[in-house]
């Protein structure tokens, strides 16, 4: 598990405990007069619809089996800053939550080769 602090003059501070598998960030800010705490989650392993509680996916470059970082989707729910017709400005957290984490029918790619992976459920 590894934590950081970030602390922004005028905008609060930020810690984050990372390990291998989850995230969890705590942001504290001030927001117009008022100390706002948030904790968030965002977990590399959420399961997706297509998976079945407690069975895995494994992806297998088809180039180099030795390989094993991957490149494929998941969804997660950001929280963003609007304006008053909920048009976008910018992304204020990367994560709030996963949705859903990486399911065995995306498309998956070898992070270091490029190549497309072959993917099954365990």
């Amino acid at each position: 598990m590894r934590c950081t602090r970030t602390v922004t003059p005028g905008l609060g501070t930020t810690m984050t405990l990372s390990g291998a598998a989850t995230t969890w960030t705590v942001t504290t800010k001030w927001i117009t007069g008022t100390l706002v705490t948030r904790m968030t989650n965002c977990w590399a392993g959420a399961l997706s619809s297509g998976r079945k509680e407690g069975r895995k996916v494994k992806a297998t470059c088809l180039k180099n089996k030795e390989h094993d970082e991957f490149y494929t989707t998941a969804h997660v729910m950001q929280e963003w800053r609007v304006d008053n017709e909920g048009n976008f400005i910018e992304v204020v957290e990367d994560c709030l939550q996963t949705t859903y984490g990486p399911n065995k029918d995306n498309t998956w790619l070898c992070a270091i080769c490029g190549s497309v992976a072959e993917v099954k459920e365990e």
